[in-house]
């Protein structure tokens, strides 16, 4: 990536940028680069930022560098056999996890009955399409193991592993509820929301943790939660929102191992319904869909997968979108695709919503695949040139997940309840990836504003202010500022998690509001058509001519020929040219 970059001096920056900015333990210094014994070879553990070791035959793996020209013969003589069970093979090829990151060798585990029990991390890593064609072989699961086809969320991601399936970064290393594993769900901006969610003023003097009651709105697989447990002193408490089931059953977990938490199985946007006024100190948002979901086929959110079509946040409850395209007019379904998706594009997406169902009615009035759908709507851009290097699906997906989970409604619930129960001073802090999401918020920050000292001077307190200040015309009792602008993940953090290169942490809080309360004869608000006018006059535009210059016919010639004709007149050239 770097070395593709046009100029040198931004390659150099960028790199010494990346290496500084990466949230990684300090770099190792580099072991001594002396030829490896036979049969061994090296790798780079880029979460620790340290070069290990394994010898392929064996299946052994360790920190310190072979020595020795015995060191393959040794390894393989201390080797399992080939006959050993998966489940122990699994517990050995995950003993670089154990091992200490400061170096070290790893401990000797001999394979043995206890191991039996032991739930191998890599089964279920072949049907996911992770593992190399041929799959982990009975005997040796290292033994068909190729570095380069275990990468990140795509060919272009650069998030990519060069560890082994033991080691493979941004993989949880514990089975899923499925009996395969799971890609581990890495929260977004976890430094930043912390930092901006949790007030100096509520911090305890003598334990150093922060007081209060705070909300997580979206648990998801609860990574931004467990930290914010962690900074929570005892007397601290967090509630969480989520509609997933099985995103509330890793929350039940999590109530059991610390009672400062409970699980809340509702929408977020009933927040201003679970709690009074005044309760919460502090609200976290993190909208779209959570990585989990996107990763597991089965709930239909990933173009790129084939799954059936549902895309449900709950899959217990409501329609899926393949029940509601069966109903669908090309009206509805092209305000749908234009609302959420290719808002830029009004005409393509009615090319897009008459293909769809199109393409329903000859599959006999059903579409029940992700991947089918994907590819009707590559057909229907087949020849649109818009720059955009992702799936050409992805809009399309996108739009049709937000209407049918309601997330731009459920945004807007969620930011006017949270006003309503976080404390005066209480911070809201919402996660955004979509262009569609940040204007939202910037809407309601703008209609919650209080009025400029200035313009009150200016204007003073009538019709005209409360166009300016929409609180005005409310009874709202508090007012909401943005405190700084949207943070952006760091380029460590980029790369490490790839998923959060659009995200941005907005930060919101609650204000008692100064403004007078303002009589109703005050509160006339034009529409929008009367207070934006197209101007009557329009400036002219021309070029440095005062006069437009006429092209006679007869002077075409002079395009083709040799000069101008006799007939024509030298052009006359202002003086000094």
């Amino acid at each position: 990536r770097v070395q593709g970059s046009r100029w040198p001096r931004f390659r150099a920056s960028r790199a010494c940028h990346s290496v500084m900015a990466m949230p990684l333990a300090p770099l190792q210094p580099a072991p001594a680069r002396e030829p490896l014994a036979e049969g061994w070879e090296e790798f780079l553990d880029r979460s620790t930022s340290t070069y290990y070791y394994h010898h392929k035959a064996s299946g052994t793996t360790q920190w310190d560098p072979p020595a020795g020209p015995g060191a393959g013969s040794q390894a393989l003589a201390a080797a399992p056999a080939s006959g050993s069970s998966p489940a122990s093979l699994g517990a050995n090829a995950s003993l670089a996890s154990a091992a200490p990151c400061g170096g070290g060798a790893a401990p000797d585990v001999a394979p043995s009955a206890a191991g039996a029990g032991v739930v191998s991390p890599f089964e279920g890593l072949n049907g996911g399409g992770l593992a190399p064609a041929g799959g982990p072989s009975s005997g040796n699961l290292w033994a068909s193991w190729n570095p380069n086809l275990l990468q990140g969320p795509s060919s272009s991601s650069r998030a990519r592993s060069l560890a082994p399936p033991g080691r493979l970064s941004g993989f949880d290393q514990t089975s899923g509820p499925g009996g395969g594993s799971k890609r581990k769900h890495i929260p977004c901006l976890l430094e930043e929301c912390i930092d901006e969610l949790l007030q100096e003023s509520m911090r305890c003097p003598v334990t150093g943790k922060f007081n209060g009651t705070y909300a997580d709105c979206t648990f998801g697989r609860g990574g931004h939660t467990r930290e914010i447990l962690k900074q929570l002193s005892p007397s601290g408490r967090l509630f969480a929102f989520d509609v997933d089931p099985e995103a509330v059953l890793h929350a039940k977990d999590l109530e059991v191992e610390d009672p400062r938490f409970r699980i809340i199985h509702r929408p977020f946007g009933d927040i201003g319904e679970v709690f009074a006024p005044g309760q919460l100190n502090g609200v976290l948002l993190d909208l779209g869909v959570s990585s989990p979901q996107l990763d597991d086929w089965h709930r239909g959110f990933n173009v790129s997968e084939d799954g059936p079509l549902d895309m449900r946040m709950n899959p217990d409850q409501g329609m899926s979108m393949q029940d509601w395209l069966r109903g669908a007019t090309a009206e509805e379904l092209s305000w749908v695709i234009h609302s959420y998706g290719e808002d830029d594009d009004s005409h393509l997406s009615e090319r897009i919503a008459e293909t769809i169902l199109a393409k329903q009615r000859d599959a006999g009035g059903s579409i029940g695949s992700t991947r089918r759908l994907g590819e009707i709507v590559r057909q229907a851009k087949l020849h649109v040139h818009d720059g955009n290097t992702t799936h050409p699906a992805k809009l399309t997906f996108q739009s049709l997940r937000v209407f049918l989970n309601h997330e731009m409604q459920q945004l807007d619930l969620a930011l006017s309840g949270s006003m309503r129960v976080l404390a005066a001073g209480g911070r809201c802090c919402v996660i955004s990836f979509k262009r569609k999401e940040s204007n939202a918020i910037r809407r309601f920050v703008r209609s919650h504003e209080e009025p400029d000292h200035y313009l009150v001077r200016s204007l003073g307190y009538g019709p005209r202010l409360c166009e300016l200040f929409p609180l005005l015309a409310t009874d709202k009792d508090f007012s909401v500022r943005q405190v700084r602008d949207p943070r952006k993940p760091k380029m460590g953090e980029v790369e490490f998690n790839w998923r959060s290169r659009s995200s941005a942490v907005h930060t919101l809080q609650k204000f008692r509001r100064n403004a007078d309360l303002l009589a109703p004869e005050l509160r006339v608000v034009r529409s929008s058509a009367q207070r934006f006018v197209e101007p009557r006059l329009r400036p002219a535009f021309q070029g440095g001519d005062a006069a437009p210059v006429v092209v006679r016919a007869e002077s075409a010639a002079a395009v083709t020929g040799s000069g101008p004709p006799a007939s024509a007149p030298a052009p006359e050239l202002p003086e000094g040219e």
